[in-house]
């Protein structure tokens, strides 16, 4: 067992913290917390906790609050590339059943361009953030045994506010939430839709970051997919955004993008739909049959990924 040079870390630690809250008076900090600094084989590793209250630690990423605590994060970035390291941002939650560990690769000021991510358990995560405090010299290849796995992410440039050629970047929520509560969603940021093959209009076009793998492989997890505003008119063999009364999806049981698929028969008035599914493209997901008492609203029709 490894012999330990530092004090255990207790409850009461936080002592500094409360100094700072009462020196201040309420003022808002220009500096930041280095939560966790470990020197492994003469590489630095930060750690900086990011506390998740109202959006799930999977689902919360930086961008949505970027230019809110921007100098924060590039302080950060500065301080870790001076020592040559590698910056780690946990998303965790006091529930502890979700742990987004986000290594980035690359930063502006126009938020994290490139990074390396890991959605935990709580069980992998200990696994991993004992690895970077044992003294022993196991723990290098302990941390790389882990890390291995990562997935690798490149952002596109997101601008916090409109610039020609651009479109608006929405969570899902807020994009289906459009339909119901009559107003236009607040965005995320910009994202440039130029050069895709259609002319980019705020006012048609929005986008949105896909969830799950049931649309692969055309549509992976974490994609931007770009949507046009459904108003009337055949969705039949499209892919489609859509909110439904009843579901149980990865988008809060609500929200799916799946390719739309109508039958029709013929009747005295006209017809009618005799069979629709939203059908995903992965064969290892089921296909979601509606029913005439279902509550389904198209939100979008797929254009592409970015």
């Amino acid at each position: 067992m490894a012999d330990s040079f530092s004090k255990p870390i207790q409850k009461t630690d936080d002592s500094a913290k409360e100094l700072i809250i009462e020196a201040l008076e309420g003022q808002a900090t220009g500096g930041f917390d280095l939560d966790s600094v470990y020197r492994v084989k003469d590489t630095y590793y930060v750690l900086e906790f990011l506390k998740c209250d109202t959006v799930k630690p999977f689902d919360s990423h930086p961008r949505r609050y970027w230019f809110k605590n921007s100098q924060k994060f590039l302080s950060l970035w500065d301080i870790t590339t001076k020592l040559g390291g590698r910056l780690y941002l946990v998303n965790y939650e006091d529930s502890r059943e979700q742990f987004k560990v986000i290594r980035v690769l690359d930063m502006d000021y126009t938020g994290i361009r490139k990074e390396l991510v890991k959605l935990w358990n709580f069980d992998q995560f200990k696994k991993w953030f004992k690895a970077l405090n044992n003294l022993s010299s196991e723990r290098e290849s302990a941390i790389e045994k882990v890390e291995e796995t990562e997935k690798q992410v490149i952002r596109p440039l997101i601008h916090p506010e409109y610039k020609p050629g651009f479109i608006p970047l929405y969570t899902i929520r807020a994009a289906c939430g459009y339909f119901g509560e009559g107003r236009l969603p607040e965005e995320d940021g910009w994202i440039d839709a130029t050069g895709l093959g259609f002319t980019p209009d705020p006012k048609r076009h929005f986008a949105v970051h896909a969830k799950g793998d049931s649309m692969l492989p055309k549509i992976k997890d974490g994609d931007i997919c770009i949507f046009e505003w459904y108003t009337a008119g055949s969705r039949n063999g499209e892919i489609v955004l859509s909110q439904i009364s009843e579901y149980d999806d990865a988008y809060d049981g609500r929200y799916t993008i799946k390719r739309y698929h109508s039958e029709k028969t013929v009747i005295d008035e006209g017809w009618q739909h005799s069979k629709v599914e939203l059908q995903p493209l992965n064969s290892d997901f089921e296909p979601i049959e509606l029913s005439e008492d279902d509550d389904v609203r198209t939100i979008g029709i797929f254009k592409c990924v970015l």
